[in-house]
């Protein structure tokens, strides 16, 4: 059985605060802590706002844009050969595997 440690939780120390004024808890997402960022996100989902007029207003910042990792770059690709693939390559890549007769016909009426 685990017992409580005498050492407090840590979280990761932020530099910056919330930047809604009056609150000071520490950043999570878009220049928000997690309260702030919740409280925004439940303003989008009812429609009450959207993303770009919050950023408008200041209230929040811009989404970071994040780089494709390998495994997405590689999904592309595969999706993208597949999609080159004529219905002829298709059968016979699979009369070499095993044979799924209900993918052979999907891929006959595509």
């Amino acid at each position: 059985m685990r017992t409580n440690s005498s050492k407090p939780h840590r979280r990761r120390p932020s530099s910056h605060a919330c930047m809604i004024q009056g609150c000071n808890r520490a950043i999570r997402m878009r220049g928000l802590c997690n309260g702030c960022y919740t409280a925004a996100r439940k303003y989008v989902t009812r429609g009450w706002a959207c993303w770009q007029s919050l950023e408008q207003l200041g209230l929040i910042l811009p989404a970071r844009t994040r780089q494709p990792g390998p495994f997405h770059i590689a999904y592309e690709a595969a999706i993208a050969a597949k999609k080159k693939d004529s219905p002829a390559q298709r059968r016979k890549r699979k009369l070499n595997g095993s044979i799924d007769v209900r993918r052979l016909v999907r891929e006959e009426n595509d």
